[in-house]
C-alpha cells in the first residue's frame, strides 16, 4: 500500500516496466467536487447522474478559474487511503488536476510556482502531490 501513498518528494524518472509513472498536482476528490459544488452553486445535486454532471461543471470552473484549461490536464490517481466497496477495503481514486509528471526530466521538476499558485487559487487549501495513476 506504502507505492499507493501520494508524496511531497520528486519520483525517479518514468521506466517502462521499472518506474512507475507518477503525476504531479492536485487530488480532487468526489467529495472535494461535491463541495465545491455546494459552496460555487453548481447544480443541481439532487440525483446521482445530476452530483455526476456537476462534478464535471466544477472541474471545469475549477480549470477555468485556476487558467490552467489548456495546459493541464485531468487524470485518475490513487488517494493513498483504502474505502470499502462491496465488502471488500480498495484503494480509492480522485481526479488529480495534473501539472506535471516524471516522464521526462525535464516534466519531472517542480512546476513553476505560478502555476502552483494559480491552481490555488481554484482549490483553496488543497497541497500539491505526487501522485500514482492506475495501471
Amino acid at each position: 500500500m506504502a507505492e499507493l501513498q501520494p508524496t511531497p518528494t520528486t519520483p525517479p524518472l518514468y521506466r517502462s516496466g521499472r518506474t512507475r509513472l507518477r503525476v504531479f498536482g492536485f487530488a480532487l476528490t468526489d467529495a472535494f467536487l461535491y463541495d465545491y459544488c455546494v459552496a460555487n452553486e453548481i447544480g443541481p445535486l439532487d440525483t446521482e447522474a445530476a452530483i455526476s454532471g456537476s462534478r464535471v461543471k466544477a472541474l471545469t470552473a475549477i480549470k477555468r478559474i485556476s487558467g490552467l484549461r489548456n495546459v493541464s490536464v485531468t487524470k485518475t490517481v490513487y488517494t493513498g487511503k483504502l474505502r470499502e466497496r462491496q465488502g471488500i477495503l480498495r484503494p480509492e481514486y480522485a481526479l488529480c488536476l495534473v501539472l506535471s509528471n516524471n516522464k521526462t526530466e525535464e516534466m519531472r521538476q517542480r512546476p513553476m510556482e505560478d502555476r502552483i499558485l494559480r491552481a490555488k487559487r481554484a482549490v483553496g487549501d488543497l497541497t500539491p502531490m505526487w501522485y500514482r495513476m492506475p495501471n
